[in-house]
């Protein structure tokens, strides 16, 4: 009898989720459902600014003209000289 009464008390005290278990853990879910989004996101602008500027660089671009050039004309409809 002494060991029935022991058995149901310790197996009382183990299930002791209450409404804090429940937001702890749904709180750490969250959070990493927000870093993984922010991860994703992440690789995403980077494989997009790489997709986008690796035809600019195989392309167009002349290193020694890029960075020996004084002039800087942005708006310029003809190449810089």
């Amino acid at each position: 009898m002494l060991t029935e009464r022991v058995q149901l008390s310790t197996s009382i005290d183990l299930d002791h989720r209450g409404r804090d278990w429940y937001t702890d853990k749904a709180v750490t879910f969250l959070v990493f459902v927000g870093g993984i989004s922010a991860i994703v996101l992440i690789i995403g602008i980077f494989v997009f600014i790489t997709k986008e500027g690796l035809g600019f660089i195989a392309g167009s671009l002349d290193v020694r003209e890029f960075f020996g050039s004084l002039a800087w004309r942005p708006t310029s409809p003809t190449k810089p000289t």
